[in-house]
């Protein structure tokens, strides 16, 4: 039987759950993002992602980057490229709109896609999670 050594082991076990979040987002909207890692964990009843305000967004890991996404006109955008997950929140979105985004992308991030009712996935905007949101997780989808 052939061991590995002990770092190798670390490294292959990480935490996908860890996100590296731009130094750009200000005070409040750190705050807000936090507030909706927070809300869409209970919403969906997934693990909540850490997020560490650690600056590192250009290399290897998950990364939550202010900027304006590769999608034209929209606030955010989840995706997931060479097994990194990435979220971009829009760098002119208030405040409430940071936070309703971002649980959205996270939405997208524990895997579900959008319904026709009102909630965070929903095609009308709220700043809460909806009948319509948790049933996405009932249904694993």
């Amino acid at each position: 039987m052939k061991l590995l050594p002990l770092a190798l082991l670390l490294t292959g076990c990480a935490n996908s759950e860890v996100f590296h979040g731009d130094l750009a987002f200000t005070q409040e909207e750190r705050a807000a993002i936090e507030t909706g890692a927070t809300v869409a964990s209970e919403c969906w009843g997934e693990p909540r992602i850490e997020i560490v305000w650690d600056g590192q967004i250009n290399g290897e890991g998950n990364r939550i980057v202010k900027a304006v996404p590769t999608i034209p006109f929209a606030n955010g955008q989840y995706w997931n490229y060479k097994h990194r997950d990435i979220i971009w929140i829009h760098p002119r979105l208030f405040i409430s709109g940071v936070y309703m985004v971002f649980a959205h992308e996270v939405g997208h991030y524990y895997g579900h896609g959008h319904h026709a009712g009102p909630g965070f996935l929903g095609d009308r905007d709220m700043y809460e999670c909806s009948a319509e949101d948790r049933a996405l997780y009932n249904q694993g989808q």
